[in-house]
């Protein structure tokens, strides 16, 4: 029993470690909206907001700009494979009822970070499939009684580094 209380005690201590080490590297003006440890460092989904008020998320990966996405609110929706994962499926919203949320996925499986173009049909729940190395994202369609606007049913398949759309 005391052995389960000790490894509990330092997972509370490692997570509030890694919580303050976050923490302490947003600069002014900046929110870490999501972050996630990778193997090839730290990624964070980092929302600034300029002195016009204009905002925008960007993708980090160890405090390096990877992209700039013209969004004002973003999250790691699924990461794949489970263990040791080297795609990032990233919600990305406007916070508006025109469109609910967009997505891009981002690669870490070959040396530099790569995003693709964003995609979807402004559904937020698309069934996703992992299987060999490919992403298959099927979107159904919008339904009539939905407050944001949703568009016909779209699949896209994102396989060797390369996003298409199924339709």
């Amino acid at each position: 029993m005391k052995r389960f209380k000790a490894i509990g005690f330092f997972t509370i201590l490692i997570s509030l470690f890694l919580t303050i080490n976050v923490f302490s590297q947003i600069k002014d003006g900046e929110t870490v909206l999501a972050a996630k440890q990778t193997l090839p460092g730290k990624l964070q989904l980092v929302k600034i907001v300029s002195e016009d008020k204009a905002a925008a998320v960007y993708i980090k990966l160890n405090n390096k700009i990877i992209k700039e996405l013209n969004y004002e609110s973003a999250y790691i929706e699924q990461s794949y494979p489970q263990i040791s994962p080297k795609f990032f499926l990233i919600g990305l919203s406007t916070e508006s009822l025109v469109c609910a949320v967009k997505f891009v996925i981002l690669d870490l499986s070959k040396g530099l970070p790569k995003v693709t173009d964003e995609f979807g049909n402004c559904g937020d729940a698309p069934k996703i499939t992992y299987r060999n190395q490919s992403l298959t994202l099927n979107f159904p369609p919008g339904e009539r009684e939905s407050k944001y606007t949703i568009g016909k049913k779209q699949i896209w398949i994102y396989r060797s580094g390369k996003l298409k759309n199924l339709k």
